[in-house]
């Protein structure tokens, strides 16, 4: 709560560092002030420092998952995916069942394009992940058809993407690049545009969203509505 209303207060940020930097010389193996401080860092745009400050939290929990993740999405944010995938690598050392560190792993992979290794983290995760959860199943499968889209094996992709929506029909990333690469492919046009449409009612100024949505109506020759949109 202090933090918070110190944060609040543009004239006294300055201070918050040093809130930390003073607890963490009293308390320096407490990784619950260490995510605190990453917190606030990651809120203060400094996301480098954040990981930091996992980092030295994941030390003193090397079985907690969720600060590994933690690091891995914030140099992902950084565009360094080489040390996300280091870091999973150690990850995988205490926590080799976690299903969300594959996931990480298979995304980082297909940043740089080692497809192969990217489709072998997701479907590693695939495995762990419980039946039930079909939500991440579906995040999974749309990632899959991601890469076989990137691989120009598009037949593969839509099945994929076809599964991912059937698992989850809320999945909007999934509804959107099928969508679009269904346009891309003038394929199924029709069906392009009831999923883009749900994209655009969920996320009404999501660029994104919009410009799939335009994309159809063009690839339509539905001019007009392209140019509303």
């Amino acid at each position: 709560d202090y933090v918070g209303r110190l944060y609040a207060d543009t004239l006294r940020r300055q201070q918050v560092r040093g809130l930390f930097e003073s607890l963490l010389e009293m308390y320096p193996h407490e990784s619950d002030i260490r995510d605190l401080y990453s917190s606030y860092l990651v809120v203060s745009g400094d996301l480098r420092s954040a990981a930091e400050q996992q980092e030295y939290a994941v030390d003193s929990d090397v079985s907690n998952p969720r600060r590994w993740a933690s690091i891995m999405g914030l140099y992902a944010q950084l565009d360094e995916p080489q040390t996300a995938l280091k870091t999973g690598e150690r990850a995988l050392e205490f926590v080799p069942d976690d299903p969300v560190i594959h996931i990480l792993m298979g995304g980082n992979y297909q940043a740089l394009k080692e497809y192969d290794k990217a489709m072998k983290a997701f479907r590693d995760a695939e495995k762990l992940i419980d039946p039930s959860d079909k939500a991440t199943l579906s995040e999974i499968n749309s990632a899959m058809g991601d890469v076989f889209y990137a691989r120009q094996q598009s037949d593969s992709a839509f099945a994929y993407y076809e599964k991912a929506v059937s698992l989850n029909p809320d999945n909007l990333l999934a509804l959107n690049n099928f969508a679009y690469y269904l346009a891309e492919n003038d394929r199924d046009l029709d069906r392009a545009e009831r999923y883009s449409a749900v994209c655009v009612r969920a996320n009404p100024d999501n660029d994104t969203a919009i410009d799939t949505y335009a994309w159809i109506f063009y690839k339509k020759k539905n001019y007009e509505k392209a140019r509303e949109w």
